[in-house]
């Protein structure tokens, strides 16, 4: 019996009022460095980002560490990176990891609309 190759997360990258969003779906067992750079790139124009895992049935530990890379690179250019919308088991994840906790790197929303406001807003990138 042979073990079961993880799926890829697809990403799809949209503009929400100016603040660009990366919708992922399928598992995430980590981010290739072509994927990082194409979040980066994104973000490039506004050093922010909103990531919508609602589409993510599956999250390993090594892409919370991605995430975490790609939000500190934010950070370094004076911007953010925003979660929305983790289910069930993902949210779980990133709480018991503290992800949350690491000086407000991930900030997790339920919403679009709430993370662009906050990507939008002074605390953001204070």
């Amino acid at each position: 019996m042979s073990a079961a190759v993880p799926q890829r997360c697809d990403w799809h990258l949209t503009d929400v009022s100016g603040v660009p969003v990366a919708r992922g779906s399928g598992e995430m067992t980590g981010m290739p460095v072509d994927c990082r750079l194409k979040l980066l790139a994104a973000s490039e124009s506004s050093c922010r980002l909103a990531v919508d895992l609602g589409g993510v049935t599956y999250l390993q530990s090594a892409a919370i560490g991605d995430l975490i890379s790609v939000a500190v690179e934010l950070r370094s250019q004076g911007g953010a990176l925003a979660i929305v919308s983790p289910p069930g088991d993902v949210a779980r994840l990133l709480r018991i990891s503290g992800a949350g906790k690491l000086n407000g790197l991930l900030r997790i929303f339920s919403d679009v609309e709430s993370a662009i406001a906050w990507l939008k807003s002074a605390e953001a990138t204070a």
